[in-house]
This record gives structure tokens, C-alpha cells and sequence, in this order.
């Protein structure tokens, strides 16, 4: 049981060690208004998980970019992603959206970076938004299922965090990202 613990522990250990890497880059990029990981369970996502963000939006004279983050392992077993994303703006206003996203190419090679068992792929799902200030609410489900299944897969396997970054959209973070 001991070494159960251990595993654990360890595991724990690299979602911090990875979300402050993240935090840290993000701190340094041009133009990252807000950034945040949600770290998932080690079984999987929960169907019924629903991971959210709030950020505050000030500046009302600039247009925004978002990239969605997600962190899997090398036995995620799909070379897609299915999610729903829900972005309530202060007034209470809710824009939804089904997202398709590719993690393999049709060869079956991930399309984000890491290293190990770890990667890590970005997708910019919102250009040139302008946003009213206020608080901001990003919510993000899956909705993976097996084909010819009705019900979605509870949990969905080896996704280990999901996120965004909040850009202002200018020609500087264009150059550096």
C-alpha cells in the first residue's frame, strides 16, 4: 500500500511541478492577460466534470485571442478530442461551442510538445475577440464517447489537465508564439 502512496505522491508532485512551468512561461509571454490549469483526476475526466475559469477583463479597448490547453499521456487512446465549451460573459450572457480537436495527425503522431509521457497541445479557439470588462466564466466538458455508443465514456482516460491562456491579441504575442 505504501508504495500506491508513493506513486501518488509522485504523480501529484509532477501536475504541480507542470502547472507552475506553465504558470511561469505564461507570466513571461507577451500579451498573456490570464492563464489556469485545472489538474484532473489520475483515472481520467469525469463525464460529469465540468472544468471552469474566471478571469477579470479590464481593458476594453483591445481585442483578445483564447487557446484552449490540454495535457494527455502517450496511452491517451483517441487521436481526437470532443468538448463543449460554455464562455459566460459579465452581463450573463453564455456563447456555447462544440469543439472537434485533433491531438494525432493520421499517422498517429501527437500534434503538441512534451516530453516523456507527457504532451501537451494548444489550440486557439477564439480570435480577435473584443470582451467587455468584468468577469469572465470559460467552462469545458467532454463529450467523448465509443462509436456507436450513447453514453459518454465516465472517465475519459489519460487527460491529466485542462486550460486556457488569455491573450491580448497583438502583433507582439503573433511574433513570439
Amino acid at each position: 500500500m505504501a508504495g500506491k502512496e508513493g506513486h501518488s505522491r509522485q504523480n501529484k508532485l509532477k501536475y504541480i511541478a507542470g502547472f507552475l512551468m506553465l504558470a511561469l512561461t505564461s507570466a513571461c509571454s507577451e500579451g498573456v492577460v490570464s492563464a489556469d490549469m485545472t489538474v484532473l483526476p489520475a483515472e481520467g475526466w469525469p463525464i460529469k466534470r465540468v472544468v471552469q475559469h474566471a478571469f477579470d477583463v479590464q481593458d476594453t479597448t483591445q481585442t483578445y485571442d483564447l487557446e484552449l490547453i490540454v495535457r494527455h499521456r502517450q496511452d491517451y487512446p483517441y487521436s481526437n478530442l470532443l468538448l463543449v465549451t460554455q464562455w459566460v460573459t459579465p452581463d450573463g450572457a453564455t456563447q456555447t461551442d462544440s469543439l472537434a480537436l485533433d491531438v494525432a495527425d493520421a499517422q498517429g503522431r501527437w500534434l503538441g510538445t512534451g516530453k516523456g509521457a507527457s504532451i501537451t497541445t494548444k489550440w486557439l479557439i477564439k480570435e480577435n475577440q473584443p470582451l467587455e470588462a468584468g468577469k469572465h466564466v470559460l467552462r469545458i466538458r467532454h463529450v467523448m464517447r465509443q462509436l456507436g455508443a450513447l453514453e459518454g465514456l465516465d472517465p475519459l482516460p489519460a487527460v491529466d489537465a485542462v486550460g486556457y491562456t488569455l491573450y491580448n491579441n497583438t502583433d507582439e504575442k503573433e511574433a513570439n508564439h
